[in-house]
């Protein structure tokens, strides 16, 4: 049997998995996967390290996993992981030392040939930066919108105040006047 052709294929897959490790790697994204039969999942050290922890062997525990959420974030999270779609969601994870940082997510089903789901894969990446500058942006608009209310609302104030007192001021000039006569 000649198996340089299945030595080549085996290369050159250690040889694609490498490069997607060092891609992901070098951007801070951590890939997991979640096997639905033997309910075990597996992390790669960016996703430790997403959580600001310190890489370990074996991913957390389901209830530790959970605990690591930000608390207004678990349930949403827990439903959509038992989505059978692929999803797309952003939450947060409390570090530590009580920092919460934003994570955005991609999951998908992969399937058997009968279309059981087998296991669910996904990336995380940090989007903490994006968040709070997204979160300033949205500050300095309603600082821009309040402080143009704030010019309309002494603008007609002043144009009010103004006509009234054109009156009283044209009054107390006839009133000068007067005396001086």
């Amino acid at each position: 049997i000649e198996v340089t052709p299945l030595r080549r294929a085996e290369q050159a897959l250690r040889e694609a998995e490498g490069r997607v490790a060092l891609t992901a790697s070098a951007i801070g994204m951590g890939t997991w996967e979640f096997d639905l039969q033997t309910q075990t999942a597996r992390w790669d050290d960016a996703m430790w390290l997403l959580r600001g922890l310190a890489p370990q062997p074996k991913p957390p525990r389901f209830a530790e996993r959970v605990a690591l959420l930000h608390p207004d974030d678990r349930e949403r999270v827990a439903e959509i992981n038992r989505s059978s779609r692929t999803e797309s969601y952003e939450f947060r994870v409390v570090w530590p030392d009580g920092r919460v940082r934003w994570l955005a997510a991609r999951s998908g089903l992969l399937h058997d040939e009968q279309g059981r789901p087998l296991r669910r894969i996904g990336v995380n990446w940090d989007i903490t930066e994006q968040r709070t500058a997204e979160q300033a942006l949205r500050e300095r608009e309603i600082a821009l919108r309040e402080s143009q209310a704030r010019e309309r609302m002494l603008a007609r104030l002043s144009h009010e105040l103004r006509t009234p007192l054109n009156a009283i001021l044209g009054f107390a000039q006839l009133l000068q006047a007067d005396d001086g006569l």
